[in-house]
């Protein structure tokens, strides 16, 4: 989501350093302390570059954790360029107070707001506002409920035996292994089950002209986000939001992936819908038929349903793609994990309806694998919010201040930035023991202190939670355990021995160590079981 501004060394990019530069006296004015004066806050690493620079030269989330298992549950750091105090949530009760009481007193700040518009369009990702926000919700949810998931559930291991099948095609006869980019294998799979599912559309395993044109567009945004230039288009939109609106060539290239969904496949398919049948008349509940009705009745304009159709196609694949890939890897690794994985889905008599698969009593350890992935491997490792007026946060643990006091609530006041690490809230000392440890086992064992856990879904942040979470997160889960049983039934997964690094660009992106610069990649051994 965060592209080449920083090098764009064209006249306007002069013009901006030239404005900066005038603005010094401005920033260097910032008052200290405030509000957030009760909250611990780290020494500060850079007088220009605050805490943000540490948070991107160390993997995604490190330096958070690092934070709040040193000061707590709430900290706050200085962004770079002087920019005010940025507060880091991690504390239970004010998380909910944030996602779910007050949910829509907090919007998305304005260095990701407009990105998602670049990137996605104006969906539901990135509307603000109770009616907007429950309108847009009301309309795709009948699409992702259970009942319309039930449906879906044979097209959905289809496609996944479809693609285990590819995969043994391309492995060596005679006990042969492929090394793959696991984040292919994925992204290939849960692309082509959103377009089956969701819009009747065949992506042919990732193969097809338009999937290659999608796969390829995205690919090259996240390499460029993951450079040195990513960082500094988040600091720089962060701390000069103005930059935003203007025609500069970075801003221009995030609409890359929108530009090549909408003139392209989503035009495509909505040709074709029309051209079948009345939308009027559509009485289908699958998510294309839904928006094809809602248009035809006016309820929504053209642009809406292109902005609708991109969001579901990427958000639809990439973050499911993306954690299957980290649990091969981890799978990999830990083949002790992976063999009692497989026995216990080799022993499963077919294939398991929706409501056996998504509990946790009918394959209980893929159920608890599933979460382990989802609680170290979240799509979206960081969420950042604006509070749109003055509040306060409720704590379920207590801020103890240095001069003796004990901090039960923390004021804040109106365009006060909050960042919420979900990866970093995922694995905190206090609340997992061992957060590093791939552990499935944790999942059958009595949380010493259920109170510290967040209230998501799987006691996390992945999802987020309350009004504002992920609307597609039952679909989501059923298509990892779907996959990825299909996978264990006869592929074996095998560590390659490379050390991955992680960045967080629009999404938790992995790279080889040493090969930043070739982008995502997480190699895997794979062979028949």
């Amino acid at each position: 989501m965060f592209t080449q501004l920083a090098s764009d060394l064209d006249p306007q990019s002069i013009l901006v350093s030239v404005g900066l530069i005038s603005l010094v006296y401005a920033l260097l004015k910032v008052t200290r302390g405030g509000f957030l004066a009760d909250a611990p806050m780290p020494p500060q690493p850079s007088w220009l570059w605050g805490h943000d620079r540490e948070v991107y030269e160390n993997d995604v989330g490190v330096s958070y954790t690092k934070w709040l298992n040193q000061y707590g549950y709430i900290a706050k750091i200085r962004g770079a360029f002087f920019h005010p105090e940025i507060l880091l949530v991690a504390d239970t009760k004010a998380c909910t107070h944030i996602l779910q009481t007050h949910i829509y007193d907090y919007y998305h700040s304005v260095v990701v707001r407009p990105r998602i518009e670049r990137l996605l369009g104006r969906s539901l990702g990135w509307v603000e506002g109770a009616s907007e926000h429950k309108r847009m919700r009301a309309l795709v949810a009948p699409a992702l409920s259970p009942e319309s998931i039930r449906a879906m559930a044979p097209q959905i291991y289809a496609a996944a035996e479809d693609a285990r099948n590819q995969a043994e095609q391309e492995i060596p006869a005679g006990g042969g292994y492929q090394v793959v980019n696991a984040m292919d294998l994925t992204g290939k799979t849960t692309l082509d089950i959103t377009g089956r599912v969701a819009f009747d559309h065949d992506f042919q395993l990732g193969q097809s002209n338009d999937a290659q044109t999608i796969l390829q567009a995205w690919r090259r945004m996240v390499n460029i986000g993951m450079q040195w230039k990513g960082f500094m288009a988040i600091v720089l939109l962060r701390r000069f939001p103005w930059l935003n609106h203007l025609p500069i060539k970075s801003n221009r290239g995030q609409s890359v992936v929108k530009v090549t969904i909408q003139q392209g496949v989503a035009k495509e398919l909505v040709v074709r819908s029309q051209q079948m049948e009345d939308p009027a008349s559509l009485k289908s509940k699958d998510l294309m038929s839904i928006l094809l009705k809602a248009n035809a009745q006016g309820k929504i304009d053209q642009q809406e349903l292109m902005d609708h159709i991109t969001m579901f196609l990427m958000a639809g694949h990439e973050t499911t793609g993306q954690t299957l890939a980290y649990t091969l890897w981890e799978l990999g690794k830990r083949p002790d994990i992976q063999a009692k994985l497989r026995e216990e889905v080799q022993a499963y008599p077919g294939n398991p309806t929706y409501d056996e698969i998504v509990g946790s009593t009918a394959l209980p350890y893929l159920d608890a694998v599933t979460k382990e992935a989802l609680r170290m491997f979240p799509a979206l490792p960081y969420m950042e919010r604006v509070a749109t007026r003055d509040d306060v946060l409720p704590l379920q643990t207590p801020i103890a201040t240095p001069d003796g006091r004990t901090i039960t609530a923390l004021p804040i006041k109106k365009g006060q930035i909050i960042v919420l690490p979900i990866i970093a809230i995922n694995r905190l000392d206090a609340t997992w023991g061992d957060p590093m440890n791939f552990r499935p086992e944790r999942w059958f064992e009595q949380h010493p202190s259920p109170e510290l856990l967040p209230h998501g879904w799987g006691n996390t942040l992945t999802f987020s939670e309350g009004p504002r979470n992920c609307v597609g997160y039952r679909l989501g889960i059923f298509q990892f355990k779907v996959v990825l049983m299909t996978f264990m039934r006869t592929l074996k997964f095998e560590d390659t021995g490379a050390k991955l690094g992680h960045v967080m660009c629009s999404s938790l992106q992995p790279y080889v160590i040493g090969q930043r610069d070739q982008g995502p990649n997480i190699p895997v051994r794979i062979s028949v079981h």
